[in-house]
C-alpha cells in the first residue's frame, strides 16, 4: 500500500512487478493484490510517477547494432521469457530435442542387434503413460521446485558418473509384464520431470534384471524415443495457451531453441565423435560428470 500512496523509485519497481502477477498453478489467493492494483487507479501521484518512469526508460544498445548504426530497442515484454515458465520450457524443449536426436541412435543400436524388442514392447506402454503423467506433474510444480529437483538429479548423476561405478551384470529371471509396465511408468514419470531420455535410470534396471550391458544400453536408447514423444505431447498440452509463454512456443516447447539445438547438434555430434576417439574414455566421462555437477549446482543456486 505504501508503494502506491508514497511512490519511491524502488516502490515503483516493486509495484510494476506486482502488476505482472498471474496465477499459473496452486491455490495462491491474489485478491489482496488485486485490491491494491484497483486502488492504484485512483492515485494520480502514483500514476504520474509510473508514467514518468516508463517514458524515461531507454534500453541500452547492443554493441554490434551500435556499430552498424541500427536501432536496438529491446522489449522484454515481447522478447523475454518469464521465470515462471522458463524451467518448464527448458524441460519440454529438451524432450522435443531428444525426439530428433534419438532416431539415429535407435537405428544404429537396432542395426547392431543391441535392442531387445521383446522387452521394449513390454516397457513402451508404461513409458508413454508415465511420461504423459510426468509432464502434468512438472506443470503443477512451481518453477523453483522444478529447478531444485533437476539440480539434485544432475548432481547425483554427475557424482555417480565421476566415481565410475558400473551396474553389475547378474543372472535373473525375465521380469513379468506387470512389473515392466510399472517400472516403465515410474521411469517415464521421472524422465519427463527431468527432461531426459531415461537411459541413466533404465540401464541399471535392465542390467540388474540379467540383460547384457550392450543390449541394456541399446534397449534403453530405444525407450528414450517413446518417453520423449509422449513427454513432448504432454508438455504441449499442459502449457497450452498460457499468457506467460513467449512468441514462438507451442505449450512448453520453444521452437526457436529447438531449431537451434537441431542445427548445432549436427556439427557438435561430429566434433564429439572425433573427441571421443582422441580423448581417453575415463577422462571424457569425468569431464562430463564435472559439467553435470556444475549445471546441477547452478540450478540449486537459482542462477
Amino acid at each position: 500500500r505504501s508503494r502506491i500512496l508514497q511512490p519511491s523509485q524502488q516502490g515503483l519497481l516493486e509495484a510494476a512487478i506486482f502488476f505482472d502477477f498471474r496465477r499459473v498453478a496452486g491455490r495462491l489467493d491474489l485478491e489482496p493484490l488485486q485490491d491494491e492494483v484497483a486502488e492504484a487507479r485512483d492515485q494520480p501521484i502514483f500514476l504520474r510517477a509510473m508514467t514518468a518512469e516508463a517514458l524515461r526508460f531507454a534500453p541500452p544498445q547492443m554493441l554490434l547494432l551500435r556499430m552498424r548504426g541500427e536501432s536496438s530497442v529491446v522489449d522484454l515484454k515481447k522478447q523475454g521469457i518469464s521465470p515462471i515458465v522458463l524451467t518448464h520450457l527448458a524441460v519440454g524443449t529438451s524432450l522435443a530435442s531428444i525426439v530428433l536426436t534419438s532416431i539415429s541412435s535407435v537405428r544404429t543400436h537396432y542395426a547392431q542387434g543391441g535392442v531387445d524388442t521383446g522387452l521394449f514392447k513390454k516397457l513402451a506402454l508404461g513409458l508413454v503413460i508415465g511420461s504423459l503423467i510426468g509432464a502434468q506433474i512438472a506443470h503443477a510444480l512451481p518453477a523453483r521446485t522444478l529447478q531444485i529437483i533437476i539440480g539434485v538429479f544432475a548432481v547425483w548423476t554427475g557424482l555417480k558418473m565421476f566415481r565410475g561405478s558400473k551396474p553389475v551384470e547378474t543372472i535373473a529371471p525375465t521380469p513379468q509384464p506387470a512389473e515392466l509396465h510399472a517400472v516403465g511408468g515410474l521411469i517415464g514419470v521421472a524422465s519427463a520431470i527431468f527432461g531426459i531420455g531415461g537411459g541413466s535410470l533404465m540401464v541399471p534396471y535392465l542390467v540388474k534384471q540379467g540383460v547384457a550391458m550392450r543390449r541394456a544400453v541399446g534397449t534403453a536408447a530405444a525407450c528414450g524415443f517413446p518417453i520423449a514423444v509422449a513427454g513432448m505431447i504432454g508438455f504441449i498440452f499442459s502449457g497450452w495457451g498460457l499468457p506467460e509463454l513467449p512468441a514462438g512456443s507451442t505449450g512448453y516447447i520453444y521452437w526457436p531453441a529447438l531449431a537451434g539445438i537441431a542445427l548445432t547438434s549436427m556439427f557438435a555430434a561430429h566434433a564429439g565423435a572425433v573427441m571421443a576417439h582422441r580423448i581417453p574414455a575415463q577422462q571424457l566421462k569425468r569431464a562430463f560428470a564435472v559439467l553435470l555437477v556444475l549445471v546441477g549446482l547452478r540450478f540449486l543456486a537459482g542462477l
